[in-house]
């Protein structure tokens, strides 16, 4: 149920006429009181699919054991296990302790605190939602008594027309702030440079595709170690990455992937969704818990429903506040 109404809604907000509802759309998306109905018409309705989720939750508790085992902090153990809870079972009682504000998403104060020089990687730019997000939290813009902050940024939005507003706020944020450089990049995030395929107007199942099964559009897509190499060729800019934000629609692991020596070399914090797909609420740690020496591991969740969950890993060094 819910993944047809957000279906719907995409496609109308992709007729111009109806762009103004999009305030309505973020209140409707957010509200306490649709999701509980939308929750209650899923278990009266969808059973089978209800079913299927708690049947592969039950099968891999070992797995989901050993990832709560790997966090960080009581929050974060807690926060996952109710979260696995909730979209096993859409009882709302699991979900109500453990939600934290959205305006903290991405950079949640308990765990994040940005330092003087940052160097931001936004793949799944949007219209640069997350990039005002950074600017409101990011401390450091008037410079003065011997500090000497800058923030360079990297957004990835392969949609036409998001890439267009998302420059737009970049350029905007670029005005306000003399510290800061933003780019926009018009590829989606993989883990190599190729061109995959895109279904549209999916909120929650528009992943990338390596094969085209029907009416998708062709998308050029890169990797962040790609990207990386051009762009320290092209700039000389040696700056190392120190903040990695994924939530591309379930291409996250592949993502990953491809940033993995990017992050080897520079050990940037993560933010990295992970609430896409069920199998990938469990395998995401997996990888990163494989892949990331000397790490914490943190979870968190943002929204009324069951997306926006956030894994973030931050480096053993990682000094809150500092260069």
């Amino acid at each position: 149920m819910r993944k047809k109404i957000v279906s719907i809604w995409s496609r109308v907000m992709r007729i111009k006429i109806f762009y103004p509802l999009v305030v309505l759309e973020r209140k409707l998306m957010y509200s306490d009181v649709v999701n509980s109905v939308v929750d209650f018409l899923d278990r009266c309705t969808d059973t089978e699919h209800l079913k299927r989720v708690s049947d592969f939750f039950e099968s891999n508790k070992e797995k989901i054991q050993d990832n709560k085992n790997a966090l960080s902090d009581e929050k974060s153990r807690l926060v996952y296990g109710n979260i696995i809870k909730y979209r096993s079972t859409l009882n709302r009682k699991y979900l109500r302790s453990v939600r934290d504000p959205l305006k903290d998403q991405y950079f949640c104060p308990e765990i994040i605190k940005l330092g003087k020089k940052e160097f931001f990687i936004n793949c799944g730019g949007y219209i640069g939602d997350t990039a005002i997000s950074f600017e409101k939290k990011y401390p450091y813009w008037e410079q003065g008594g011997g500090i000497t902050a800058n923030v360079t940024m990297l957004c990835f939005e392969p949609d036409k027309s998001n890439a267009i507003k998302c420059k737009k706020n970049i350029k905007k944020i670029e005005k306000r702030h003399s510290n800061f450089k933003g780019y926009v990049i018009r590829k989606g995030v993989w883990e190599e440079e190729t061109t995959l395929y895109f279904k549209g107007g999916e909120e929650y199942s528009n992943k990338l595709e390596k094969t085209n099964s029907g009416n998708l559009v062709e998308v050029p897509v890169t990797s962040i170690d790609v990207t990386m190499k051009k762009y320290r060729e092209k700039t000389n800019d040696k700056s190392k990455v120190t903040f990695i934000q994924m939530d591309i629609e379930g291409s996250e692991p592949e993502g990953l992937i491809g940033a993995k020596n990017t992050i080897a070399q520079d050990r940037p914090v993560l933010a990295i969704s992970i609430y896409h797909s069920e199998e990938q609420m469990i395998s995401i740690i997996e990888w990163c818990r494989a892949n990331l020496k000397d790490y914490n591991f943190y979870v968190r969740h943002y929204s009324p429903a069951w997306g926006e969950t956030d894994l973030y890993a931050v480096p053993y060094e990682y000094d809150k506040g500092t260069d």
